[in-house]
């Protein structure tokens, strides 16, 4: 089961993964030394948070496998 995603545009990386029992959403631009991220629970997550951005970078079909991941994982 996949519990991180990656995708970069324009030399900026965006990153969402699965650690325990949160989720860690972030990104960094070029080489990881201006990485900025924040986490919220498994609750947190299922209650709505972070979905419109990660739906405007990775698009609804990731957003719907991430969502799945974390529902099978509580």
């Amino acid at each position: 089961m996949e519990t991180k995603w990656e995708i970069t545009k324009k030399g900026h990386t965006y990153y969402v993964d699965i650690q325990g029992e949160r989720v860690i959403v972030g990104s960094f631009f070029k080489d990881g030394h201006t990485d900025n991220a924040g986490e919220v629970t498994f609750e947190e997550f299922l209650d709505g948070e972070y979905f419109d951005h990660i739906g405007k970078i990775f698009g609804k079909k990731v957003l719907v496998e991430i969502v799945s991941t974390v529902e099978k994982l509580i």
